[in-house]
């Protein structure tokens, strides 16, 4: 566990300067940084079912909806 934790510490940097500050800087976008996840995931495959979304996002059912609405209604995803 010790081992899993200090990996998890080690990507910290990694999520904020790539991850976080990025949505930081792109206000405007309004999004979540789950659906921010969820678009940068989506822009490397050609498509994906919901279900799909869900289970590689690890998002509940409801998550997922609530972040593809989130996505449509601004746009990022058809």
């Amino acid at each position: 566990m010790d081992d899993i934790s200090n990996k998890l510490l080690k990507l910290l940097p990694y999520w904020h300067f790539n991850v976080e500050r990025r949505i930081k800087q792109k206000n405007d976008l309004n999004i979540t940084y789950e659906s921010y996840y969820c678009l940068l995931g989506l822009t490397k495959v050609n498509s994906l079912t919901m279900k799909e979304i869900a289970t590689d996002f690890y998002f509940g059912k409801q998550q997922t909806t609530r972040i593809i609405n989130q996505l449509l209604e601004h746009g990022f995803v058809e």
